[in-house]
């Protein structure tokens, strides 16, 4: 605006933008819709890291005498990490392709509906940024979910996996005082 304002001179003139003024107004709103959003995302991440990994430890527990086996076979650490870590992805890549999928039904939907009442265009395919954001997101998921059952499966000495006829559970004592 000042720009604007030495180029007509020194007159007096006074600039006035109704349009800056009310978009002024609705940046706070802005915001809080956008921190409202991110902490929407954060959340719901963090439950898909827990659900993954309540999978992966209960997948671990159950087959600790098969893994017992192929390491006795001659598989090493490196092949433990890695039989978790591709099913911690088996459980994620359907997911990824599922919400892209449905991800672009939906937008085309919406902006069919937009373009129709409101004349307003809208991509019906999502911009380079989400995917890009979605499909890091999709593979960080899997990956901190599997770091304590990848610890777990490697915890087990190869003779206390082999021992079938000890019980795997701990004893919980309880005292009442």
């Amino acid at each position: 605006m000042a720009e604007l304002e030495s180029f007509l001179g020194y007159y007096p003139v006074q600039i006035t933008s109704g349009i800056l003024d009310r978009i002024a107004t609705l940046e706070m709103g802005i915001l809080i819709i956008n921190l409202i959003f991110n902490l929407v995302k954060s959340i719901l991440i963090v439950i898909s890291i827990l659900i993954i990994y309540s999978l992966l430890m209960v997948s671990v527990e159950s087959k600790n005498f098969e893994i017992a086996v192929i390491r006795m076979v001659g598989l090493e650490k490196n092949g433990i990490i890695w039989l978790v870590v591709c099913q911690s992805f088996l459980y994620v890549i359907p997911a990824i392709f599922t919400a892209f999928t449905l991800g672009i039904l939906i937008l085309s939907q919406i902006s069919n509906i937009f373009e129709t009442q409101y004349k307003i265009k809208i991509d019906k395919i999502p911009s380079l940024d989400s995917s890009a954001q979605a499909i890091f997101i999709g593979t960080i998921i899997p990956l901190l979910s599997s770091i304590l059952p990848i610890q777990a499966a490697l915890k087990k000495s190869l003779n206390e996996a082999l021992d079938i006829q000890k019980s795997k559970t701990d004893a919980i004592s309880v005292n009442i005082l």
